[in-house]
Formats: C-alpha cells, sequence, structure tokens
C-alpha cells in the first residue's frame, strides 16, 4: 500500500480545518502553507494580533506570545507573534503535525539600538 494517499488525506484535513475556520468568520490568513512535511502555517498580516488569538483559539493552541527577538525591517522593528504546537504534541484537530498561526508586529527598537 502506498503512504501517497495517507498524507494527501491528511493535506485535505488540514485545508478543510482552515476552510471551516474562513466560513466561520475567521480572518482570511495571507498565507496558508499545508506542507507535505505536515506542517501548516497561518501568517496573518502584518500587526494583526486579534486574528492570531481568533485562530489560536479555534484551533485550540496554547496562548500566543512574541518572539522576544525584535528585527529591523526595511522601515520599522518588528518580532513575531504567534502561538505553535509540535508534532510531538498530538494536536486534536490534526495529530503528528507541527501547527503555526503567526504575525509580524512592530515593536520599538531595542535599547541598545536606540542609544547608539
Amino acid at each position: 500500500m502506498s503512504i501517497i494517499p495517507a498524507i494527501l488525506a491528511t493535506r485535505e484535513q488540514a485545508f478543510a480545518l482552515v476552510m471551516a475556520g474562513i466560513m466561520s468568520s475567521l480572518p482570511i490568513p495571507t498565507d496558508i502553507r499545508i506542507g507535505h512535511d505536515h506542517t501548516l502555517v497561518l501568517h496573518l498580516g502584518n500587526d494583526f494580533p486579534g486574528g492570531v488569538w481568533a485562530w489560536t483559539r479555534y484551533l485550540s493552541l496554547p496562548d500566543p506570545a512574541a518572539g522576544g527577538k525584535p528585527i529591523l525591517g526595511a522601515d520599522r522593528w518588528f518580532d513575531s507573534f504567534g502561538a505553535e504546537v509540535s508534532r510531538a504534541s498530538q494536536h486534536q484537530a490534526l495529530p503528528g503535525w507541527s501547527v503555526r498561526v503567526v504575525t509580524y508586529i512592530t515593536v520599538n527598537a531595542p535599547a541598545e539600538q536606540v542609544t547608539r
């Protein structure tokens, strides 16, 4: 028996889960990645922590948090803000999958950058 149909069925389940969230009025992600490696990533545009919270509740993920590593972009400092579970966590809707919901939020420059 081929493993390909099992992987496709699981990817179809991930797609159905995301579409059900969108149909229930959750914010539409700007980027949806459903990887062949059993990874689901939803990116919710920039500066959209409310969207991350909504998807986090829908997917039963841990509370979101900032990544704690500010990055200087072209015109602002930003940091990731999101929630995720690893494959080992046995996510209830997608067991064996890594699931991540993220946005990038504008943050103040780190203190060592301000004093330069």
